[in-house]
Parts: C-alpha cells; sequence; structure tokens
C-alpha cells in the first residue's frame, strides 16, 4: 500500500485532486495538433501523469488491483467488440474520406479516446484503493473545483447583469482558457470557466448533487446556512447559463436528489430541509427570470427563462434551427446504425456516413450545411449525443451493451440506496442521472465525468467496499506475474 508520507503518494494525491479541480476547464486551446481531443480538457494532462505512474507500478509489482464489480466485464466486453466491429469494417474504412480526412485517420485517432476514458475509470479506482482517499475528499475536491467555476461566474454575472463593466477581464482570461469565443465577451449566458453555456450545463450535471449534499451532512446550523446560499448561488449561475440542456439537467437532478432524500426512512430533519428547499429554489428561479432574462432571446438554443416549461417549448419548436440542426444529425445516427444493425460503420465513421442520411427539408439549418458542405472544411458533422453515436458506429449489440453497462451500475446503486439509505449513494446515483443525460448534448469519449463516476462507482458504490476497510493485499491485487509463471512452467521464487 502507498502510505500517506510516501512522496509517490503525495503526487498521486495531487494528481488526482488537479483532475477533479480542472473539469470546467473543457475547452482549451492548446496542443490539439499533438493531443487531440485529449487537448481540449485541463484534466487530461494529470489523467496521462497518473496512468504513466499506474502503468509502471502495475509492470513493476506484476500486479493488478482486482475490481469487485461485474460491471468491469462489460465495460471490457464494450471496448473489445467496438474494436472488433470495426476491424469487420476495415474495407469500408480504408477507403472512407471527407473534408481531407480518412477514415483510417479518424479511427486510429478516436478508437484511444474510448481506450482512454475506460483507463480514467480503472486509473481512478486503482489509487483509490491503494490510498487513503475517501469519497468525502472527492467530495472537498469537487467543491473547491465548483468554487473556482463559480468566483468566475460572479464577475461574467457583474457583467450580464450591467452591474460592472467586467468585459476586458473576460476577454483577457478567455484568451488564456477557452478556445469558442477565444478573446472575445461570450453572448450566450454564463460559461464560467467552461468552453460554452452547454459545457457549464454538463459540468453542473456532475457536480450540482455533490454540494446539495453539504446542507444535509454539515452538523453546525451556520455552515448548513452557507451550504444553502451557496447551493442556491450555483443553480442560479446554471439558469443563468441560459443552456436549454443545463436547465434541463439541473431540474432533473434536483428532483432526483430531492426524492432521495425524501423516501429516505427516518431522519425528518433532513426531510424538512428537503420542503423547505423547493420554495427557495423555485424563488431563485422567480428572480433569475425576472434579472436574467429581460431580452429577448437571440440564439435559438438557449432558453427564453429559467423554466422547464420553456426548455420543453424550445426543443418541441419545429422552426427552431438550432433543433433541426441538433436533431437531424441524431435521427442520421440511428438511420445509419439501422442500416449497420450487427456491426455498425466503425469507431469515428460517422460523419462518412452523415451526408447520405439527413433529409432535404434538414437543409434549411444553416449549420447542418456548412457540417455537409465538402468545400467547408472547417466544420466537421458531429452527432451531438454519445448514446447515438455508438448506435451508429457501433451497432446493436455494442448499444445494448453500453446500456446495460449504466442499467447495471443505476440499479445496483438504487439497491444499495434502498437497503443503507446513505448520502454517499445519492451523491453517485444522482449524478450518474444527469452524467447520462448530458451525453445527448455531447459526443466525445473524452468527458470525464462519465469516466470518473464509474471508478467512484467502482470504489464506494458497493456494499462489500468500504472506505478505509484495511483489505489485505491478496484481497486487493491480482497477481498475474505468478499466474504467467505457473503457466510457463516455472517456480515461484
Amino acid at each position: 500500500m502507498i502510505e500517506e508520507k510516501n512522496e509517490i503518494y503525495k503526487l498521486v494525491y495531487v494528481l488526482m485532486a488537479l483532475a477533479i479541480l480542472l473539469i470546467p476547464f473543457n475547452n482549451l486551446p492548446y496542443l490539439n495538433n499533438i493531443l487531440k481531443e485529449l487537448s481540449f480538457s485541463a484534466t487530461s494532462y494529470p489523467m496521462l501523469i497518473l496512468i504513466t505512474i499506474m502503468a509502471i507500478y502495475i509492470l513493476k509489482e506484476s500486479k493488478v488491483v482486482k475490481v469487485k464489480d461485474k460491471s468491469i466485464y462489460i465495460l471490457i466486453t464494450f471496448v473489445i467488440l467496438c474494436f472488433i466491429f470495426s476491424v469487420l469494417n476495415i474495407s469500408d474504412i480504408m477507403t472512407n474520406s471527407f473534408k481531407g480526412k480518412t477514415g483510417i485517420r479518424r479511427f486510429v485517432f478516436q478508437y484511444p479516446m474510448l481506450v482512454f476514458g475506460a483507463v480514467t475509470s480503472y486509473c481512478f479506482y486503482y489509487f483509490l484503493r491503494r490510498t487513503k482517499i475517501t469519497l468525502w475528499t472527492i467530495r472537498r475536491w469537487v467543491l473547491f473545483s465548483t468554487i473556482i467555476a463559480s468566483a468566475y461566474g460572479f464577475i461574467e454575472m457583474l457583467n450580464m447583469l450591467n452591474i460592472i463593466d467586467t468585459s476586458e477581464i473576460l476577454k483577457a482570461v478567455s484568451k488564456v482558457i477557452q478556445l469558442y469565443a477565444r478573446g472575445e465577451l461570450y453572448p450566450r449566458g454564463i460559461r464560467t470557466v467552461c468552453g460554452e453555456a452547454s459545457y457549464f450545463g454538463m459540468y453542473a450535471a456532475f457536480v450540482l448533487p455533490w454540494i446539495l449534499s453539504y446542507i444535509y451532512t454539515e452538523k453546525e446550523y451556520w455552515k448548513k446556512g452557507i451550504s444553502v446560499v451557496y447551493a442556491l448561488y450555483f443553480i442560479a449561475l446554471v439558469l443563468l447559463s441560459k443552456s436549454r440542456m443545463g436547465l434541463l439537467i439541473f431540474w432533473l437532478e434536483f428532483i432526483i436528489f430531492a426524492i432521495g432524500i425524501i423516501i429516505m426512512r427516518g431522519n425528518w430533519k433532513k426531510k424538512l430541509i428537503t420542503v423547505l428547499l423547493f420554495p427557495l429554489v423555485f424563488l431563485t428561479s422567480n428572480i433569475v427570470n425576472k434579472v436574467g432574462f429581460t431580452e429577448e432571446v437571440q440564439y435559438e438554443n438557449t432558453a427564453s427563462n429559467a423554466t422547464v416549461g420553456a426548455v420543453v417549448e424550445s426543443l418541441n419548436d419545429e422552426n427552431n434551427m438550432s433543433n433541426v440542426a441538433r436533431f437531424s444529425m441524431m435521427k442520421a445516427a440511428f438511420r445509419i446504425g439501422n442500416q449497420h444493425l450487427l456491426t455498425g460503420v466503425g469507431v469515428g465513421q460517422y460523419a462518412f456516413y452523415a451526408t447520405d442520411n439527413v433529409e432535404s427539408d434538414d437543409y434549411r439549418s444553416s449549420e447542418v450545411t456548412r457540417w455537409l458542405d465538402p468545400e467547408q472544411t472547417q466544420y466537421w458533422p458531429t452527432v451531438f449525443a454519445l448514446h447515438a453515436r455508438i448506435y451508429a458506429e457501433n451497432g446493436i449489440i455494442c448499444f445494448l451493451i453500453w446500456v446495460a453497462l449504466w442499467a447495471y451500475i443505476g440499479i445496483s446503486l438504487l439497491i444499495r440506496y434502498i437497503k443503507y439509505n446513505d448520502i454517499k449513494t445519492l451523491i453517485l446515483m444522482s449524478s450518474v442521472a444527469g452524467v447520462l443525460l448530458a451525453c445527448f448534448n455531447i459526443d466525445t469519449y473524452i468527458y470525464y465525468p462519465l469516466w470518473i463516476l464509474i471508478g467512484l462507482y467502482w470504489r464506494f458504490g458497493k456494499e462489500n467496499i468500504e472506505e478505509n476497510s484495511g483489505e489485505r493485499d491478496e484481497e486487493i491485487f491480482f497477481n498475474y506475474g505468478d499466474l504467467w509463471k505457473r503457466k510457463r512452467g516455472r517456480k515461484l521464487s
């Protein structure tokens, strides 16, 4: 076991903390030519070092840390089948070409992203089992991460509400940390340190339950009060993002978390807090509506006000060009999946088939035209939904395995919560629900909350794995080095 005083442990502790703290920095403008999709997220950099350290330890010790959950086999099966089915499509992949990019190039750069995501899950689990890092430690890192985002969001809010002109500060910082609208004043609502308002919504999907949990775990009343105020402030920032997906995720997560508290056995104080929290949240929503939504909506992918009804109405608007663009890409993905049902078209190959699978009416969206026009090489077709992408690129079998993975995790967490009624499980369960919904807004595999949550579930989401349980080495490790020696008929030293 790595001891706390050990220098490597200290380094691992810092790197894991940074991996959490830097999650909202998801649109960096550096090293794209070298690291590709990994370059956009600041979390990639500590993760690359962590994975390297893990690989060194595994090779040095000839041991891997055992995952005590069947979902590991589901994930491994998914990753392997994605590769096998892509190989079965290799003849088409070799001939695919669009906007100067080839099918083989896309596969070579995209499949490693999937592998990297899965390795991230295991890496988190690996070091959580070998160190004394608890879920409450992770929560503290998440809190600090939100404070960084919230502080910058406050500067944005001052400018957005015309309280103080902070535009020059925002432009200067944006030039350093953001690729989209780099060095410019972002026009579509609060995005904090994230790339876009919708990216902030996807970040909030991960962190919101962790923030809410402080309201129920702090003992002193003054700390509870601060926790309530901070949670409401963060919620206000999410609402002021004006991101339709962000608003939808917030309301879903808040309701799930609240229901989880209300059905909790006993503990009437927590239930009372939840009952009182509802009117405070609705009051916050009304205030945000009055002060933050005073101007007419200029961008079709933003909400007209901070209510679920407004979001649903906007998403159902067939004349909304943002809807036309995004839904057309998703529908194209399902058509591609239906045409290549068993094996899909191969990892990274969606864009090569998109043109033939959009309807003529979809071209009324200028975005669709830009994405599918071979002459406009700066724009690349995207699915906007990871789940739909998996169906198109990997086929029905892989898609069902992907669904099975998250169904297994979700049901396991639900069973554990019903059995133990612990706030830790509720945090993980709510966060998983929000992150999965966020995957309808993004199609990259480099969405770190997705993979980090799997690692946290493996470590803290099972009743037979307790924090700081003091497991013996033989309970933690699988010694593949000894197994290899036995298979070769060599004596063990």
